[in-house]
């Protein structure tokens, strides 16, 4: 059960840092359904955590990394076809 716990911590600890770097490519903004999804997952596999399932954990963990890593690849063919202009619009700003 220790083991299984680790490997359910360790995956979500990859999600964490997967999400992390689809932030940074602006995937937030970029590719939202994408994103959202792998937020969406990540905040469930925390939840599996809390309740001791460590195998559902798991499973969430992996999915919120597979659809960050989703969210940069689309984040970064967006800024390929936008050119710079990829930063999202301030609050309140007009366009």
């Amino acid at each position: 059960m220790l083991l299984v716990g680790c490997a359910a911590k360790q995956d979500i600890a990859s999600a964490e840092r997967a999400v992390a770097v689809a932030r940074e490519t602006h995937a937030d903004y970029l590719a939202p359904y994408a994103f959202h999804s792998a937020e969406l997952y990540l905040n469930e596999a925390h939840e599996r955590l809390n309740d001791s399932d460590f195998d559902l954990a798991s499973k969430y963990a992996l999915l919120a990394t597979a659809r960050a890593k989703e969210a940069e690849t689309a984040a970064l063919k967006e800024i390929a076809l936008r050119g710079t202009d990829t930063t999202p619009p301030r609050a309140g700003a007009s366009r």
